[in-house]
């Protein structure tokens, strides 16, 4: 009869242990935290779990940047820190996260459960201070941001759909200039030697049969060669 409680017991650290942070302010998994050091200067933190991948704490740590600037009535933010953002995904992990054990009274002796995910990569999370400005005439990401826009970019992954508990893996357009993205990528095919000497080939054939090769200018005397007048 003393069984089921135990096993309730043991089953909260677990769950606990097993999912990735959520946006959330900070508790015994994680979340996000802000220190005033003036009027308008926040130190904004943000730590993830064992689970949770560098992604969904960055994400989560600038879209509570967003959220505190427009919450004190301000249209952006400057980070002031030097904050490293990712530029591409790692998948998530587990990490050494231990806390002091949790002690259960059954029949009358104690059960000790370590709280924690199994050893693997440290925890992730970022630290940093923001300034924050009026609207900004123009945004400079990574480093100066119009707060509305950014949390519009931000809310279908901090509020939609999850990857394993975890922000999927997205393009981080949102750190980038403006209109970095709107250009589409060069694509480069590699031929083979077989390919390419047919593709010289048919040239050749049809600058011979034309004469001069099509957009080429027809070749003129050299530089400095004086030619017969008549």
């Amino acid at each position: 009869m003393q069984i089921r409680p135990v096993l309730i017991a043991l089953s909260i650290p677990l769950l606990l242990a097993s999912c990735a942070t959520q946006y959330q302010p900070s508790g015994l998994s994680g979340g996000f935290r802000e220190l005033r050091l003036n009027e308008t200067v926040y130190r904004v933190s943000f730590s993830g779990n064992g689970y949770a991948t560098y992604e969904t704490v960055q994400t989560y740590w600038l879209y509570r940047c967003a959220e505190l600037a427009l919450q004190n009535g301000f249209g952006g933010f400057e980070i002031l820190s030097d904050v490293r953002f990712l530029r591409d995904d790692s998948s998530p992990g587990p990490v050494m996260a231990l806390s002091e054990p949790v002690r259960l009274a059954a029949g009358g002796r104690f059960v000790y459960v370590p709280v924690g995910a199994p050893a693997g990569r440290p925890k992730s999370s970022i630290v940093g201070d923001i300034h924050l400005i009026p609207q900004p005439d123009e945004p400079r990401p990574p480093k100066i941001f119009d707060a509305a826009r950014l949390k519009s970019s931000l809310e279908a992954f901090v509020m939609g759909d999850k990857c394993n508990g975890n922000v999927c893996p997205h393009v981080h357009a949102y750190l980038l200039a403006p209109g970095t993205l709107d250009e589409p990528p060069v694509r480069y095919v590699e031929k083979s030697d077989e390919e390419a000497g047919a593709g010289g080939n048919a040239m050749q054939a049809e600058e011979n049969a034309e004469g001069a090769p099509r957009g080429r200018p027809e070749p003129g005397p050299a530089a400095g060669v004086n030619t017969p007048e008549g």
